[in-house]
């Protein structure tokens, strides 16, 4: 009994963990698909094998929609390109045999808004896996049974993001997906984080992630806001897989990563708070410059009206020092 326990609430704890996860990443896919429309664009192309000119309209699905019971679901990501053709990417940490009935169940509630002349017309899914330890299907195939008319195919196709080489995402441009690159060292720091890897961690930033976003940037495959967003979710991501271990902090990564991923906009508000900071050094100098002048005159004058050291320091609280350094410059 105790056992069983145990066991459902490690089961209980593993789906949250799971749920949790699949909200970061669905979340880091949503703000890659809301860059400038051309990156978009080449990234279908790239992932369906499309050939849609750059300047194609992308329009962004409401992925919203209620079940019987009430409860909200959200699909991952659907646009159409064109106004014409609409494709449904779900996004997936590891293998997971169940996910061809909810994209099915998404793709339907999409089919059920847009019908029309006894027509469902369902998107175009594709199952983006990001990582995952075991071998993924090139296709996931649903059987759907209508009686009395026969047995359909439904069929979505996989990408495997982790099997993909960053040659062949840049080749394909799609350079949307690039952030994800982090996740290549991440079972591997999970269990080892000694300076080899950590020194292979630096060059996947520094190379693999940050070099390819300016070198399409340089090339004109993305805009400076695109340019800036990537480098944006790429820190986050790295901060969720890797800022909290210790050996980051201790070895400065953390400091290190950071700055070399800091976007222009983080520069912009650097140099803008330095600005302030460097206004306010100098009013203030200005401020006790003018004020020692003052003192001085007021010195000055007393001296002149013929008061001695000893009233001139109880009446401006100044030392017998100043004084006398007033008096050799031979102001009195």
């Amino acid at each position: 009994m105790v056992t069983e326990v145990t066991e459902e609430k490690g089961k209980c704890v593993n789906e949250k963990v799971s749920k949790r996860l699949h909200m970061i990443y669905d979340r880091i896919l949503k703000r890659l698909m809301s860059l400038s429309g051309k990156v978009v664009v080449a990234f279908i192309n790239g992932l369906y094998g499309t050939d849609y000119p750059l300047d194609s309209v992308v329009t962004y699905v409401s992925t919203e929609g209620v079940k019987k019971d009430l409860s909200d679901t959200m699909s991952d990501v659907m646009v159409t390109i064109n106004g014409e053709h609409t494709y449904h990417m779900e996004a997936q940490m590891s293998m997971d045999e169940t996910m061809v009935f909810r994209v099915f169940e998404y793709g339907y509630m999409r089919a059920d808004k847009s019908k029309g002349n006894n027509v469902l017309t369902f998107p175009e899914p594709k199952i983006i896996y990001l990582y995952s330890p075991v071998e993924i299907p090139d296709e996931y195939t649903l059987l759907l049974n209508f009686q009395g008319q026969g047995i359909f195919k439904y069929k979505v196709k996989t990408f495997n993001f982790i099997r993909t080489s960053l040659e062949e995402l840049n080749q394909k441009r799609m350079i949307l997906l690039i952030p994800f690159e982090l996740l290549r060292m991440r079972k591997i720091l999970e269990k080892d984080r000694s300076h080899e890897h950590l020194e292979a961690l630096k060059k996947l930033l520094m190379h693999d992630i940050i070099g390819t976003i300016d070198e399409n940037l340089k090339a004109g495959n993305i805009e400076l806001s695109d340019a800036n967003q990537l480098k944006d979710l790429t820190v986050k991501l790295y901060r969720h897989l890797y800022a909290n271990y210790e050996e980051m902090e201790v070895d400065g990564v953390n400091e290190l990563l950071e700055g070399a991923l800091e976007t222009d906009f983080d520069k912009m508000i650097k140099e803008y708070e330095q600005k302030i900071k460097d206004r306010e050094k100098q009013v203030t100098e200005q401020m006790i410059e003018k004020m020692q002048h003052q003192m001085e005159e007021n010195i000055i004058r007393m001296l002149h009206k013929g008061m001695s050291h000893k009233d001139i320091q109880e009446c401006l609280m100044v030392g017998e020092e100043q004084i006398l350094e007033i008096e050799q410059k031979g102001n009195v």
